[in-house]
């Protein structure tokens, strides 16, 4: 399992009364800067991953962004990725947020041929209290040329799981 830790935090450029309308999750003129770490064990050896990623959001709910991350481990491929990324969040409470994100890139992966991907998930943010709450979230990213993956064990597609904190700042 990896760990997703996400800062989210506003900046300037709103009014007064736009600030005390417009809170929450995904507000015009807020940031989300994201920190993946994660370390496993299991039958297939250890396994590590990690990343960063930053989104803006230019209007409220819609934020264009940017991914790295890194995988690898024992007898598995490092892959590395780089990713432009669109988040949309169409539903906005006090209480959760529900988000879709696209993403399109490059992988790169050792001693192998590099591919493309494009893709997406969803998710939700919970407001656990104060400015934390718990991000779950589910990703599919295809790849292709179909001859750079079709080797791969999990073929031309990557599923990915996502928990971790947001904290607003």
């Amino acid at each position: 399992m990896t760990v997703f830790v996400g800062i989210s935090a506003t900046t300037h450029g709103q009014t007064a009364v736009e600030a005390e309308t417009d809170t929450g999750y995904g507000h015009r003129h807020s940031m989300s800067l994201g920190l993946s770490l994660g370390v496993g064990n299991g039958s297939g050896g250890m396994r590590y991953a990690g990343g960063a990623g930053f989104a803006y959001f230019v209007l409220t709910g819609v934020a264009p962004g940017a991914d790295v991350n890194i995988t690898g481990g024992s007898g598995v491929l490092t892959t590395e990725s780089v990713t432009g990324t669109l988040r949309l969040v169409p539903v906005r409470t006090s209480q959760f947020a529900l988000f879709v994100i696209g993403r399109a890139g490059r992988l790169f992966m050792s001693n192998h041929a590099d591919a493309w991907g494009a893709g997406g998930g969803a998710g939700v943010v919970i407001a656990t209290g104060g400015n934390v709450g718990l991000q779950i979230s589910y990703e599919v990213l295809g790849l292709w040329p179909s001859s750079h993956c079709s080797d791969l064990a999990s073929g031309c597609r990557l599923d990915a799981f996502g928990l971790g904190l947001v904290v607003g700042l």
